[in-house]
């Protein structure tokens, strides 16, 4: 027979045996779910465990709040965005000023100097100098 007929049988044959092992592997699980479904449930314990759980982990929310801290938090709220925009209102027209002064001037070369290496102080910068 030629190679490609061998592997066929073989990959049959392994087909075959998977089928099988299944099947006993099915049939053993089935008799421990026969037999846990057998068993009999102790009701005492599973209600004290239920109420354990009930007592220890019950969550009970108040939803009310008072209107004075209602008002009082929309109040701190409203300053603080009234704030925060003021504060990105004032830096975004300092940054157009800045910028629009400085570079028709050419007074950035001035004021933004460069140094060679800039502001890092490195080994192979100090022993250059």
């Amino acid at each position: 027979m030629s190679r490609e007929i061998d592997n066929f049988l073989r990959r049959k044959q392994l087909i075959e045996d998977a089928k099988v092992q299944t099947n006993l592997q099915s049939s053993a699980k089935n008799d421990i779910v026969r037999k846990l479904l057998s068993t009999p449930v102790d009701l005492v314990t599973l209600n004290k465990i239920q109420a354990d759980i009930h007592a220890k982990y019950e969550f009970v929310f108040d939803l009310s709040v008072p209107k004075e801290e209602i008002t009082a938090l929309i109040k701190e709220l409203e300053g603080e965005f009234d704030v925060k925009k003021f504060d990105a209102l004032i830096t975004a027209c300092r940054d157009t000023v800045v910028g629009n002064l400085i570079k028709p001037f050419g007074l950035a070369r001035i004021l933004f100097e460069d140094k060679e290496g800039g502001n890092v102080s490195t080994v192979p910068l100090c022993q250059c100098k």
